[in-house]
């Protein structure tokens, strides 16, 4: 591919593909536009048709820099995060005002009516139209609440790549019966909204609402899952009671090791020991001297006490072979799950320290080394932790 880009009578950047096929774009201020050629015709690209060189491309190529830099620096800023619909963000705000208005001061309500325009096949007409409504019957038209609260609480979505995946997310938000309690937050980043759907009872008034940007991390959604997990096992029908009466991050890390400790006090009696005298399936991969199967019931709940855990929650789950645990002793003392998915996946599910604490990078990275060294050709090794 040659790829060699040219300015055409100083309005026009041509970028030559190979011998036969080429790009025009024009410049900013006449409206950016992509023409393709080629020696049979010639093809200007509509709006949400994938451009062959994304933005992200041209804005670090030295031959683009003129055509690059007379966009817009609020545009050239922004518009990194939404790369699957650059061009389209490009040709709507170089031609119309008020989306570029729209796209400046509130790009996410501007990438979310984009979103419902080209899943919807919007007309061009249409979609002027809409981005011209007050902002509220925006939302209304993208088959979200239409109140000035859901236009803020969007506003709050802090993610580092909007894509399919973040707009499903973010709807999902959004259709909360309780999302205008969400909006005291002042960013809301990917584990947040994740947490919020995966358990929506916490968007009520809980210690959550206390927590910093940068405490909503991996291992806080792993201690809420577990705490959740806990309660089932314990029949505890109140425990979000529990949950928001938590104070702080630590207070729960407390209220998840109080559990723990019930449970395993309970699986130690004897009406329990019957269920756990049970030998497991033949682990999916064979263990070494550092990396040992936990291959029965005993075993795994002796495992839960040592490293003062949840794991013998999944007993159930391993007995039916969706799931399996592994006693990890070096290079540090830990508890390796794994996830047995359907077809042919291997899903890293959770690796921790005693009480769940994060194992160091050079666990993580010597147990991966074994998944991928160990697993037969035919097997996928997905690491799903944080």
């Amino acid at each position: 591919m040659n790829n060699i880009a040219t300015e055409k009578n100083a309005r026009i950047l041509e970028i030559s593909f190979t011998e036969t096929l080429s790009a025009n774009i024009s410049y900013w201020d006449d409206g950016i536009t992509w023409q393709l050629n080629s020696r049979t015709q010639e093809q200007v690209l509509t709006l949400f048709s994938p451009p062959l060189a994304p933005f992200e491309v041209l804005s670090q190529r030295e031959d683009c820099s003129d055509w690059y830099l007379a966009i817009p620096e609020p545009v050239r800023i922004c518009i990194i995060k939404y790369r699957h619909i650059d061009f389209a963000i490009l040709y709507m705000t170089s031609h119309y005002r008020y989306a570029y208005e729209l796209f400046t001061s509130h790009p996410a309500l501007f990438w979310l009516v984009m979103c419902e325009a080209k899943k919807n096949k919007w007309s061009e007409d249409k979609l002027v139209n809409v981005i011209g409504l007050p902002r509220k019957n925006i939302m209304g038209e993208c088959g979200l609440p239409a109140t000035q609260a859901a236009v803020k609480l969007l506003s709050k979505f802090n993610f580092e790549r909007y894509d399919i995946t973040a707009l499903a997310l973010i709807k999902s938000v959004l259709n909360l019966e309780s999302y205008k309690k969400i909006n005291h937050h002042h960013t809301i980043n990917l584990m947040l909204a994740k947490l919020m759907v995966r358990h929506p009872v916490l968007v009520r008034p809980t210690f959550i609402h206390e927590l910093k940007d940068d405490e909503w991390n991996s291992h806080l959604s792993n201690t809420l899952s577990d705490v959740f997990r806990l309660a089932e096992q314990l029949e505890m029908r109140n425990v979000i009671e529990d949950i928001a009466g938590c104070a702080s991050n630590r207070e729960l890390i407390e209220l998840h090791d109080h559990l723990t400790r019930l449970l395993n006090q309970r699986l130690a009696k004897h009406a329990y020991l019957k269920k756990y005298n049970v030998d497991y399936p033949e682990p999916p991969i064979v263990g070494n001297d550092n990396i040992i199967p936990i291959v029965n019931g005993e075993e795994l709940l002796q495992e839960g006490v040592d490293q003062k855990n949840c794991v013998a929650s999944y007993h159930d789950d391993i007995v039916n072979g969706i799931y399996y645990i592994y006693q990890v002793l070096s290079p540090e003392r830990a508890t390796l799950g794994l996830k047995l998915a359907l077809g042919q996946n291997l899903v890293l599910d959770q690796l921790y320290l005693k009480r769940n604490e994060e194992v160091s990078d050079k666990t993580r990275r010597a147990i991966i080394i074994w998944l991928k060294l160990s697993c037969p050709r035919t097997v996928k090794v997905v690491e799903t932790m944080g």
